[in-house]
C-alpha cells in the first residue's frame, strides 16, 4: 500500500519522514502530480537534484522516473547544494527545478523543494497534492539529460568577489551539501580554510543540521578561537543557509549579517530596498532607515521574502535564520554560498575585525527564537487564542505573520512554523534586558496555560 501523508505538503515545501509519512509509491505518486501540475501550466523542462541525506539516491530516480513519464523533460544536476539547483535552473532556462530535501529537519525527514520563476507554496502546492490522483495521459516520454554546472556556477560566484586581505576562515559544512563546495571557492579567492564537519554524511552526526539550533556553533566557535580565525561560517543541512561566528567566537545571526550587507549596498548604491523578515531583530528596519534605505517587512520563510522582493524591487533581502537573497540577472534565488562571497569580501576590505564591524551596529535586547513542539493539527489554534488574549485587552497587534504583540517598546512574537510541528516564539526589548526577560515569563506564563487547555505538555525553557 501506498504511503503518503497529506499533511506533509507544508507551507512551502513537501517534507516528512521517510517510510512513516511517504515511501517510494508515493514519491512516485508526488513526482507524476508535480509533472502533471507543471504540463498544466506550459512548463516542460526542469532542473532536479538532491542532496546529502541517505534517502535522497534513490527518492530523486524515482522522482526522474515519475517526470518524465508526464512528458516532462529532465536536467539532471546529481548531488548538489540547493543554491546550485537554483542557478542551474535558471542557466539552464529550464521551466523549474525541483530539489529532493529536508533542508535543517532532522535526518530521518526527507521531501521536495519546487521552484518556478519563485517558489512553489500554498495553493499550488495543495494544488499538486490534488492532481497526484490524475489519470491523464500525455501521450509522449520525457527526455532525460546530465549535466554539471558547477564550473560555470563558480566563475559566477568569483565575478562578485573583491578581496583586498586575505582571512582565515573556518567553514563548518555541518556534514552537508556545501562540505564539499565552499572550501575549493574559498581557497580560489586566496583565503586560508580550515574545514570542520566537511565530511559528507547523511545522519549528521557532528552537530543538528540547523546551525541556528541551540549550542550548534559551539564546536564552530571553538575552531575559530583555536585556530585565531577572523571568522566562521556555519552552513544548513542542504547549503542554502549560513550564519557565522567573529573572532572572538561570538555567533552572528542573519539579521546582523543582513545589517551588514545593507550598508555595504547602499553605500555602493546597488540597491536601497531591502526586505528583512519578522523574526530580524526590529533593529533591522530601523537601521535601513537610518542609512537612507527602504524597509520591507516580510513573513518568515525565504519564499516570502523573495515574493516580497519580487513586489517591491529590492534586490537585497534575508532571514534571521540565514537565507539570503542578493538579486541580479544571473543570481535570481536566495543563495548561502553567494552571501558568503559577499560577507567575506566584506570583511577583507576592511580594518576592522568582524566583532567590531557587530558593536558598530544597533543593539536591541533580544531572546533567542524558541522553537516550541505543537502538533499541526494545534498550533494554528494555540496562536489564535493568543491572539485573542492581547487583541481583547487592547494591545497593539502586527499580523504579518502569526502575531507581534507591542508591549511599548518591548514585543513578543509568537508564530506557526511552516516546516515542522512547532510554534515559534521571539522576544525583544528597546529598554532593558530586564523589561524584555520580564515580557517573557509573563506571555509564557499565559501560553501554558493555552497548552494545558489541549493537553499538552509545556516544556521546559531554559536561556
Amino acid at each position: 500500500m501506498t504511503k503518503l501523508n497529506p499533511k506533509i505538503f507544508r507551507g512551502f515545501s513537501i517534507r516528512g519522514i521517510v517510510g512513516d509519512d511517504f515511501d517510494s509509491s508515493g514519491m512516485k505518486q508526488m513526482a507524476e502530480g508535480i509533472g502533471r501540475w507543471f504540463n498544466k501550466n506550459r512548463c516542460d523542462r526542469l532542473v532536479i537534484g538532491y542532496d546529502v541525506r541517505k534517502s535522497s539516491p534513490e527518492l530523486h530516480s524515482i522522482l526522474s522516473e515519475g517526470l518524465l513519464s508526464t512528458g516532462i523533460d529532465v536536467i539532471d544536476i546529481g548531488f548538489v547544494p540547493t543554491p546550485l539547483l537554483n542557478f542551474a535552473t535558471d542557466y539552464y532556462r529550464a521551466s523549474g527545478g525541483i530539489m529532493v530535501t529536508a533542508s535543517h529537519n532532522p535526518p530521518e525527514y526527507n521531501g521536495l523543494k519546487i521552484r518556478s520563476d519563485r517558489t512553489v507554496y500554498g495553493d499550488d502546492l495543495h494544488n499538486i497534492y490534488t492532481l497526484i490522483s490524475s489519470s491523464e495521459n500525455v501521450g509522449k516520454r520525457g527526455y532525460y539529460e546530465k549535466q554539471n554546472p558547477l564550473d560555470v556556477y563558480v566563475n559566477a560566484l568569483l565575478q562578485h568577489a573583491s578581496v583586498d586581505r586575505l582571512l582565515r576562515v573556518v567553514v563548518d559544512g555541518g556534514n552537508g551539501a556545501n562540505g564539499q563546495v565552499v572550501p575549493p571557492i574559498l581557497r580560489r579567492l586566496g583565503f586560508e580554510v580550515i574545514e570542520l564537519f566537511c565530511d559528507l554524511n547523511g545522519d549528521f552526526p557532528s552537530r543538528d543540521p540547523d546551525p541556528t539550533a541551540l549550542n550548534a556553533t559551539y564546536p564552530l566557535a571553538q575552531k575559530v578561537l583555536e585556530t585565531k580565525s577572523d571568522i566562521g561560517l556555519a552552513f544548513d543541512g542542504d547549503g542554502d543557509r549560513v550564519i557565522a561566528v567573529d573572532e572572538l567566537g561570538q555567533t552572528v545571526l542573519g539579521d546582523y549579517l543582513l545589517m551588514l550587507l545593507t550598508a555595504n549596498a547602499i553605500e555602493n548604491e546597488a540597491t536601497k530596498k531591502v526586505v528583512y523578515e519578522v523574526l530580524c531583530s526590529r533593529a533591522v528596519p530601523d537601521y535601513i532607515v537610518s542609512k537612507g534605505g527602504e524597509a520591507f517587512p516580510a513573513a518568515s520563510g525565504y519564499a516570502f521574502v523573495h515574493n516580497v522582493m519580487m513586489a517591491s524591487g529590492a534586490q537585497l533581502g534575508g532571514e534571521m535564520s540565514g537565507h539570503f537573497f542578493l538579486l541580479d540577472d544571473i543570481f535570481r534565488f536566495d543563495d548561502a554560498i553567494l552571501a558568503t562571497v559577499k560577507i567575506l569580501s566584506l570583511l577583507s576590505t576592511k580594518d576592522k575585525s568582524l566583532s567590531q564591524l557587530i558593536v558598530e551596529l544597533p543593539h536591541y535586547f533580544s531572546s533567542p527564537e524558541y522553537r516550541l513542539d505543537c502538533p499541526d493539527d494545534v498550533k494554528a489554534k494555540v496562536v489564535a487564542q493568543m491572539r485573542e488574549e492581547y487583541l481583547n485587552k487592547g494591545f497593539s497587534l502586527e499580523e504579518i505573520d502569526g502575531v507581534g504583540i507591542d508591549f511599548g517598546g518591548t514585543w513578543a512574537l509568537i508564530r506557526q512554523s511552516n516546516t515542522q510541528p512547532k510554534i515559534s516564539l521571539r522576544f525583544e526589548s528597546k529598554i532593558s534586558n530586564e523589561r524584555m526577560r520580564e515580557v517573557k515569563s509573563f506571555f509564557f506564563e499565559k501560553l501554558k496555560e493555552v497548552y494545558w487547555e489541549y493537553n499538552l505538555t509545556f516544556p521546559d525553557i531554559s536561556d
